[in-house]
């Protein structure tokens, strides 16, 4: 059976079904105080998370290498607690920045949610079939090594100033 692209209608639909589960006093403002970095936060999954942390009173930086979805999603949400910070995951000092600007910034690390992923040229391609290798380490370098960056630097952080926190990463 092929893959199916999931379109951002899909996602958006998906966040609003999670936003009428998550109106009741039992969740309201269940994330106030922590501070989350979602990557690839401007669209799909991530720009869903982005936007149910910030309701539920989280501190969200949005990390993205696309600055202009980035920064419009941040302006979007009427709420001072959203920043963008462009970030290539797949850029160790790029992570590294990220982790150290969102410290400096906000005081403490509560949450990464590695979400940033590609899956090569989706206009060009249908399927792995289609790929070449330098497609494939570019999915490898985003998907796994970004993921791996993020978890060095958000755990090294959060150890470092004895927090507790939680690191999610999607594939």
């Amino acid at each position: 059976m092929p893959a199916q692209v999931i379109t951002e209608q899909t996602f958006q639909s998906l966040h609003d079904t999670i936003m009428e589960d998550t109106n009741s006093t039992l969740f309201h403002k269940r994330l106030e105080g922590k501070v989350a970095i979602i990557t690839g936060g401007a669209h799909g999954i991530g720009k869903a998370t982005v936007k149910l942390f910030a309701r539920h009173g989280a501190t969200v930086v949005i990390a993205d290498v696309d600055a202009t979805a980035g920064s419009s999603l941040a302006k979007s949400i009427s709420s001072s607690q959203v920043a963008f910070i462009s970030c290539d995951v797949s850029v160790e000092a790029d992570v590294e920045n990220l982790v150290n600007v969102t410290i400096a910034r906000y005081g403490r690390l509560d949450v990464l949610f590695n979400n940033a992923g590609v899956l090569g040229d989706q206009k060009k391609h249908k399927s792995i079939l289609d790929f070449n290798a330098e497609e494939f380490d570019q999915v490898m370098r985003v998907n796994v090594r970004g993921a791996g960056l993020g978890m060095k630097h958000a755990a090294r952080a959060m150890i470092k100033r004895g927090f507790k926190g939680c690191i999610i990463s999607t594939a």
